[in-house]
């Protein structure tokens, strides 16, 4: 197996990886985000509790803000929890299949082309490699 082949296999995993940290993360900005306005609800619910029926009313504004904040992360979340499982889902189905095949085929050149020529031919991946061939 050449070089650029096993890169580009790298390079995959490392951008799947990339992508689940990534997941990782929005999930935690949005619980982050969601404790915050959580906390900032109760104290906005503390500080208007003894306050007159006029400052109350402004304390509506506050549970709607919490309210779609609220529903936002649940929202990104659950998005988040799908990405990810499928990000895993795929990466688990990649490297089993990667498992179950073998590496390397040894095929004939004549399979390929009617030249009376029997080199042997290695099939990598959709990339086809003669023996006499020198990668650069």
């Amino acid at each position: 197996m050449s070089r650029r082949s096993v890169n580009l296999c790298q390079d995959e995993i490392s951008i799947r990886n990339d992508n689940i940290r990534f997941a990782f993360m929005f999930i935690l900005f949005t619980l982050l985000s969601s404790l915050t306005t959580t906390v900032l609800l109760i104290f906005a619910h503390n500080s208007y509790h003894g306050k007159s029926q006029i400052s109350q009313h402004r304390f509506i504004h506050y549970i709607i803000l919490a309210t779609i904040s609220l529903f936002l992360f649940a929202i990104f979340f659950i998005g988040s929890l799908v990405y990810t499982s499928r990000s895993i889902r795929h990466v688990s189905v990649k490297l089993s299949s990667n498992l179950s095949m073998p590496l390397t085929s040894t095929l004939s050149k004549s399979s390929f082309s009617n030249e009376t020529n029997d080199r042997t031919i290695i099939k990598t991946k959709n990339i086809f490699y003669d023996y006499n061939q020198t990668d650069v």
